[in-house]
């Protein structure tokens, strides 16, 4: 008979007087996160709900879903992997996932005076002559989506029935959208309805060469609004290795604490602590 606390057979084992292979098993995690984003923190609640189906003795499939919510920021996404049992110590997996973040969109923006136009001189005069005046809003909004499809190995190692440690890599692909910038001119708008021309004067003298007078232009004025929007949308290779470790509280509860190093800019850091609940 294996003594209660030892390492046997294949999977969740530490409970039972006999060999136990992989069962089937669901579970609920709640807990708290810091999400580094574009280089700021965002503080979130994090909770996970997952199953494990046994595939034999050794291998189980694996399907987790979860929700971050925070002030700024909200998120979730989900991961299925494929579990083997190396030996009752080491398992190693396999999957991938989809991720989601929405943030609430910043803008900042600036106010200035604008005086445009292809005018020759004070006035319009030619017909394809205009002049426009008054006041702009230049914007700036940023990102307020990113979708990250990923690839995902690791392992898992068992110190001891209690305490577990992992370890293992995430690579993807980053879509990132929503972010915008662009200015708004309001003002006025006047431009030729006719264009302008000379008129010849006959001269007081005989001799003397002839004199012109101009024309004004007839001109046309009114309020002119023109905006101009760019919309970014553009993706960005992802990766990230993944640390945590775990200990059974009791059968069915277990702490965890987990973190996530960014590999580039755009990846995203996390680091959090967890408890799961085992059904």
């Amino acid at each position: 008979m294996v003594k209660i606390g030892e390492v046997k057979g294949y999977g969740t084992s530490m409970y039972y007087d006999q060999p136990e292979g992989r069962k089937f098993e669901a579970k609920i995690s709640v807990g708290a996160a810091m999400l580094n984003n574009n280089k700021k923190n965002h503080a979130v609640a994090d909770i996970t709900t997952g199953l494990s189906v046994p595939v034999g003795e050794r291998a189980a499939i694996e399907a987790d879903a979860n929700v971050q919510l925070g002030k700024e920021v909200t998120g979730g996404g989900g991961e299925a992997r494929f579990v083997f049992d190396a030996n009752p110590r080491l398992s190693i997996n396999a999957g991938a996932g989809v991720h989601y973040n929405n943030f609430d969109q910043q803008m900042t923006q600036q106010q200035y005076e604008f005086n445009s136009g292809n005018m020759s001189g004070e006035k319009p005069f030619y017909k394809d002559e205009y002049s426009f005046a008054g006041e702009g809003l230049k914007y700036h909004k940023t990102r307020d989506t990113e979708r990250t499809i990923y690839g995902t190995a690791g392992v898992d190692y068992k110190l001891s029935d209690k305490f577990t440690l992992s370890g293992g890599v995430a690579l993807g692909k980053k879509l990132i959208q929503g972010e915008e910038y662009g200015t708004v001119e309001q003002g006025k708008y006047t431009y030729v309805v006719k264009e302008g021309g000379y008129e010849q004067i006959e001269p007081a003298l005989p001799d003397e060469p002839p004199m012109y007078t101009e024309i004004p232009a007839q001109t046309a004025t009114q309020e002119k609004t023109v905006i101009q929007r760019n919309l970014v949308e553009n993706s960005a290779f992802t990766g990230n290795v993944r640390l945590g470790a775990s200990y059974n509280i009791t059968k069915n509860l277990q702490a965890g604490v987990m973190g996530s190093i960014p590999l580039n800019n755009q990846s995203d850091g996390f680091v959090g602590a967890k408890l799961t609940l085992k059904f």
